[in-house]
């Protein structure tokens, strides 16, 4: 299976357990979180990819709620590139998620400046 359909089928999963615990089962929320962290640090480059080429408006929202724990595990300046470009591509999912922080936020926990 790629990597979108692995990652839409963690947020389908992550979407049914919001909407059935009104967002009250963390331990659910948690798993699909982990999940998404595996699946994109598992080969930053074909997580670039992803992003590049096929990462929707909705993927966009849903993975940024772990951009920081990628940044960090990857410590991938080409993972922050990309998210940046995302931003540019989908400026109304950017604004209704308020990504811009989340991105600059995932971009400090990035400590060697020369790391691609």
């Amino acid at each position: 299976m790629s990597l979108s359909n692995e990652l839409r089928a963690v947020f389908n999963l992550r979407n049914q357990i919001e909407e059935v615990s009104q967002g009250n089962d963390y331990s659910g929320i948690k798993q699909c979180w982990e999940k998404e962290i595996t699946l994109l640090t598992a080969d930053m480059n074909e997580t670039i990819r992803y992003l590049e080429d096929e990462c929707t408006g909705d993927d966009f929202g849903w993975i940024s709620e772990v951009f920081d724990d990628v940044a960090e595990i990857t410590q991938s300046r080409r993972f922050i590139e990309a998210l940046r470009k995302l931003a540019i591509k989908y400026p109304k999912e950017t604004k209704d998620y308020n990504i811009i922080p989340f991105i600059d936020s995932a971009e400090a926990c990035i400590w060697d400046e020369n790391n691609s």
